[in-house]
């Protein structure tokens, strides 16, 4: 009994001690949210007379793999690629060429993570060493905002380039000397660099290159590019880049319907220059040519609507000759027209129906064709009732493709009218189309007056104010183009006829003084024209008055958002619009 009382107690034993070698996780307690930390590199940082092969930075946590190019970055850059590896705590760059004799060498990283909390590396580690006995210390430090929003931008290839390698702007596929990356905040900086002049820009580098070679990537640029050292310290004056994206493409045809009996409604990718335009239609060959001379543009729709020359069986060719933007991008451009395919007109007898303008107080519409002054016999303005008005009392005129209907005594006509046109102008017997003409009414419009303050700005603005039905596009037409659009070019607010909305308001720094926003060109180191959106929004009722407004939109400055703001005292309202107009 004793001896198996004493194997039993044995096999205790035995078990305990298997189990207390058995590993497992800890358990409670929160997840280390600490980022990662460099603790030492070997050799150490600003070794001279460098002659390694390798580098090994050790830290105090397991890491992500890294990759050169993405998280890691050396300057000058090597012709080689070096090979990067990760093994748990340590990052090993290992040089796949030789070195260059008395040169200082800069390496990078960035975004180093933690391979389990993901916690990324609180800012860039810097390491440098010289080949040679004398290690470099110039320094530029800056940043790269958007040039239209004025936010930060992260992620940026900064790349510098010694001065003489450069001409002008053209950096594309150009290698840079030097490189470095901007953090969240869009800053950067460059360090132990050679004490020479050198043109600064930087790149959204999409195929991670290293080098502005994609004409879509996104550029950024100084106005100065050029940066030059003082005689004493050791730092060049702050560079702020401004990145954009370049607008280098002329209006583009983006498709076309049939619209009435012989006209084509063609749309656009933006707003062209009517004036400097020609259409032409040809056949297959392009052999006959035919050009369109009637033809007017839609800017509520960016569309022309062109009356066809051509038979209607025949494929052909829509030609648009001289098509520029306002910017001075052109192109011509062809459309293959296919036939027309049956088309019911009584869902569509007008390209445009009618709409009222305040500004000349008449209605105007477009015919699907044109038309002259003989065909107003068939058309004709009712009341409710069906009763015809006196043509004393209204006054109808047609120009081409254009109708416009005008009420010169309008205070001693009926509140609900008609408008109504013979079906047979459209080729359809026994038929009557019918468009409701209501009499503007002041009282279902509000009433803006007021300024706009542009601190740190005294050059020309555009104003766009929108309920978020449309844009304002190039149209430099002081009333809506959508019903809810309002475009200006004062400082100065006075609007008595606004529909009723919550508008958002956007100021235009129109440098160039051409009525539109002007993008950047690098060609030319153009920067974009800023745009800035005001806080506070407008909100516009039906027979209410806003009166002496004040909208705060202060020029915005590098690295910073483009938002304006409102005093809080404003806006304000008078009697007259707090108690609403009678």
């Amino acid at each position: 009994m004793q001896n198996k009382s004493h194997f039993w107690y044995l096999w205790v034993i035995i078990l305990v001690a298997a189990g207390c070698a058995i590993q497992t996780s800890p358990t409670g307690g929160p997840p280390d949210k600490k980022p990662p930390e460099i603790i030492r590199v070997k050799p150490l940082n600003q070794t001279l007379n460098f002659e390694e092969k390798k580098i090994i930075i050790y830290a105090d946590s397991y890491l992500k793999p890294l990759s050169y190019g993405k998280e890691v970055f050396v300057s000058p850059i090597l012709s080689k690629p070096p090979k990067i590896s990760v093994f748990d705590r340590r990052v090993e760059i290992q040089f796949q060429e030789k070195l260059n004799d008395s040169t200082t060498y800069v390496i990078t990283l960035t975004d180093l993570t933690d391979h389990f909390s993901g916690q990324k590396i609180s800012s860039q580690f810097t390491y440098a060493f010289s080949t040679g006995n004398i290690l470099d210390s110039m320094s530029i430090i800056g940043s790269v905002t958007d040039g239209v929003t004025g936010l930060a931008e992260k992620d940026m290839s900064v790349l510098l380039f010694e001065v003489d390698s450069i001409k002008g702007y053209d950096f594309l596929g150009k290698r840079p000397d030097y490189l470095a990356r901007t953090d969240a905040n869009g800053q950067f900086t460059l360090s132990y660099l050679k004490k020479k002049n050198y043109r600064i820009f930087a790149v959204k580098d999409g195929d991670q290159s290293n080098t502005f070679n994609q004409k879509n990537e996104k550029p950024a640029i100084d106005t100065i590019p050029m940066v030059v050292f003082p005689d004493t310290g050791k730092i060049a004056p702050i560079h702020h880049l401004i990145a954009f994206t370049e607008d280098n493409s002329p209006p583009l045809l983006k498709g076309y319907e049939w619209t009435g009996k012989d006209g084509l409604l063609v749309e656009l990718s933006e707003t062209p220059l009517m004036d400097s335009l020609r259409i032409f239609m040809t056949d297959t060959l392009k052999k006959t040519k035919t050009q369109a001379t009637s033809f007017v543009y839609l800017p509520r729709d960016k569309k022309i609507f062109i009356q066809a020359p051509r038979l209607r069986p025949e494929y052909s060719f829509l030609i648009l000759e001289n098509m520029s933007d306002s910017l001075g991008n052109k192109a011509d451009t062809a459309l293959l027209v296919i036939p027309k395919t049956p088309f019911v007109l009584k869902e569509k007898p007008l390209v445009q129906k009618p709409v009222f303008s305040f500004e000349n107080n008449l209605y105007i519409w477009y015919f699907p064709e044109t038309f002259v002054d003989t065909t107003l016999a068939m058309i004709f303005v009712t009341d409710s009732a069906g009763t015809k008005i006196n043509e004393k009392s209204i006054s109808l005129t047609i120009n081409g493709l254009k109708g416009t209907l005008e009420f010169p005594q309008q205070e001693k006509l009926p509140a609900k009218l008609m408008l109504k046109m013979d079906g047979t102008l459209f080729g359809m017997k026994d038929t009557v189309f019918s468009f409701p003409v209501p009499k503007p009414d002041t009282a279902q419009y509000g009433i803006l007056n007021g300024t706009i303050k542009t601190e740190g700005y005294e050059g020309k603005i555009v104003v766009v104010l929108n309920t978020g039905g449309g844009g304002g596009g190039k149209s430099k037409d002081a009333t809506p183009t959508t019903g809810s659009t309002y475009i200006l070019y004062d400082r100065s607010i006075s609007l008595k006829n606004m529909l009723p909305g919550t508008y958002t308001v956007k100021v235009i720094f129109d440098k160039d003084g051409n009525g539109c926003w002007t993008p950047g060109l690098l060609k030319t180191g153009r920067l974009p024209e800023k745009i800035i959106t005001v806080k506070e929004t407008l909100n516009i009722r039906a027979n209410w008055e806003l009166d002496k407004q004040e909208i705060l939109a202060p020029y915005p400055k590098a690295g910073t958002s483009a938002k304006g703001g409102t005093d809080k005292t404003n806006p304000k309202e008078t009697k007259e619009g707090k108690e609403g107009k009678k």
